[in-house]
């Protein structure tokens, strides 16, 4: 059934107005196969300090099913719209993994922004002969997301002879095609448009297809435009470079420093460049036309070797990357970072949360990291931050920064592990002041949260989806899934009490159920833990020395256990923890 939880607050400020502040929960009322909504590519705050939320179902490959809510400032779900297949055009395909991007129209509205690909296979039911070119479309919505007109524009891509390729070699490794990265509204004037042109590549598929054949017509590249109001292009510029050897994708990684008047792109991923392979965080400088400045790299993340950090834009090892520009001319990247290193002749890989602090010149200015784990390199879990948004400020000395430990690689290999978000607010010298946990309480596996935003109120929103085990505990794949919004106001982070009551947990056992290590994580100081059996004897008192404090449970039977944090010598957290 739908949830919804409400909790107001009336904040009186001295000399000043009365504000609303809210803390809600909404747990979508039906499982995915009913809900098309299960990934969220962002969270717009309107005036009047409701929200909107929009994504996509995911339902079949190739398939965009386009999904927009709009929330009141108290929860309450007001207004929905599903496209279906109302935006499918014929012979294109609406890949768009990194999410479509929607903007509020300065004029009423709102402006939705989509890449079309031709569909080149030609035993494709969707096929069209002679379409071979990209289309960026700008669908104009009114405020009840309902389509008053399109504007379009075709994007040359190179496809010359690719059909008659389809009849020997059916399968590509990926298509020649166009992926939106960043849209921005120019300062009313128009919009600011980033794309990426891949020229797409074949692979061996068998004795029809010559071993080593790659279709490459030249180089992908990177186009960035400025457009009129009605999608007409008015300026234009590019950067070429090599070959990609996996899709790149990158969303909102075009950033624009209005005292500089600089364009800043960031780019991660393994690039060929003269032939070697590096794994390299790259910062690239426009001036405001668009003309290029000068391109760094940042120390420690080029080479090859098991010792490279490596920061990745999408789903393949780590989760993706988050900039957002500071006011001192710096960016800021949140991202999930894998290190790969042998430990007992055993090639192990380090999985961990950082928020960067890096200068135009690609140079480290500071750094933190959190939830890092050691895992086997095969291993189906990992650390996991939001894929669309895991960093964002409206304060530079209230940043929220969000990573799930032991989050499950894909829909594909999980298991049904509980699982929990950790929520960590830093202040601009990315020090921690406050750290607090997330769960969907016995629903929490499988926890995927996909965007986390900071709200003008001092608090942040998060939404994800979570798989319901509870109505289905023997089905091991995602059919389950519920999407889930929820708003914390800003007193959530004032203490033990107020994260109580917004719904946040102060402390956390893990992994539950576990072996021979039980650890509790908390950001509490002065505490300790203790440990009952489920006779109420207590078998463990350890201080709490650290935001990790490990216990040697080898000795102890498999069981139920119950675990208590204290501070001042009341109960701060509990709860259940299961030896096997």
């Amino acid at each position: 059934m739908k949830k919804l939880s409400i909790i107001f607050t009336l904040l009186l400020v001295l000399g000043g107005r009365a504000s609303a502040q809210y803390e809600f929960e909404y747990i979508f009322d039906s499982i995915k196969d009913e809900t098309p909504c299960v990934r969220f590519y962002d969270i717009i705050e309107l005036d009047d300090n409701g929200f909107v939320l929009y994504g996509d179902d995911m339902t079949e490959y190739n398939h965009f099913a386009s999904c927009i809510y709009r929330f009141s400032s108290a929860g309450e779900l007001v207004k929905e719209k599903h496209f279906h297949d109302q935006l499918l055009k014929a012979g294109y395909f609406l890949s768009d993994s990194e999410g479509y991007h929607l903007l509020k129209d300065n004029d009423g509205g709102y402006r939705m922004f989509m890449a079309y690909n031709p569909i080149l296979d030609t035993a494709d039911v969707g096929y069209v002969p002679g379409i071979f070119d990209s289309k960026i479309v700008m669908n104009k919505l009114d405020d009840d997301f309902e389509l008053e007109y399109s504007r379009e524009m075709s994007v040359c891509i190179d496809t010359i002879g690719w059909d008659s390729l389809w009849a020997n070699c059916s399968t590509a490794d990926y298509r020649p095609h166009i992926q939106i990265g960043t849209v921005m509204d120019d300062g009313g004037e128009g919009f600011i448009i980033s794309y990426e042109k891949y020229v797409g590549n074949l692979k061996e598929l068998g004795p029809v297809c010559p071993q080593g054949h790659l279709w490459t017509h030249g180089y992908d590249s990177t186009f960035f435009l400025k457009t009129d109001r009605d999608l007409n292009v008015t300026l234009q510029g590019f950067y070429e470079h090599n070959r990609c050897v996996s899709k790149m994708y990158h969303r909102n990684h075009l950033l624009y420093d209005s005292e500089q008047d600089r364009f800043i792109y960031i780019t991660s991923n393994d690039w060929y460049q003269s032939g070697s392979s590096k794994k390299s965080l790259y910062v690239h400088l426009f001036d405001g036309e668009f003309n290029f400045i000068e391109e760094n790299v940042m120390a420690g993340t080029s080479g090859s070797g098991y010792h490279c950090i490596d920061f990745r834009d999408h789903r393949v090892q780590t989760e993706g990357m988050t900039l957002k520009r500071t006011s001192s001319h710096t960016t800021l990247i949140g991202a999930a970072a894998t290190t790969c290193h042998f430990w007992n002749s055993i090639l192990h890989k380090d999985c961990v949360a950082v928020c960067l602090e890096i200068n135009d010149k690609a140079i480290l200015v500071d750094s933190m990291n959190f939830a890092k784990m050691d895992l086997p390199l095969f291993a189906n879990h990992r650390t996991a931050v939001p894929t669309f948004n895991s960093m964002d400020f409206i304060d530079e000395d209230r940043i929220f920064f969000g990573a799930t430990p032991y989050g499950f690689f894909s829909y594909i290999f999980f298991d049904n592990t509980y699982q929990y978000f950790i929520l960590r607010m830093l202040d601009r010298n990315l020090n921690t002041m406050d750290e607090v946990y997330y769960d969907m309480g016995k629903d929490s596996t499988a926890l995927w949260v996909f965007n986390l935003k900071a709200t003008r109120d001092g608090g942040c929103i998060i939404a994800g989806h979570f798989w319901n085990y509870v109505e289905t505990p023997s089905v091991n794949n995602p059919k389950a899934f519920r999407s889930v919004v929820k708003k914390f106001p800003p007193e959530a982070f004032d203490g033990i009490e107020e994260a109580h009551d917004n719904g946040l947990k102060v402390a956390f056992a893990y992994p539950n159920p576990g072996g021979n290590v039980l650890n509790i994580r908390t950001a509490l100081q002065n505490a300790h833990v203790a440990v009952y059996d489920m006779n109420g004897k207590l078998i463990c008192d350890q201080e709490i020395s650290d935001i990790i404090t490990s216990v040697n449970v080898e000795s102890w039977p498999s069981g139920i256990y119950i675990w208590k944090v204290i501070k001042d010598g009341s109960e701060a957290e509990s709860g259940k923890w299961v030896k096997q």
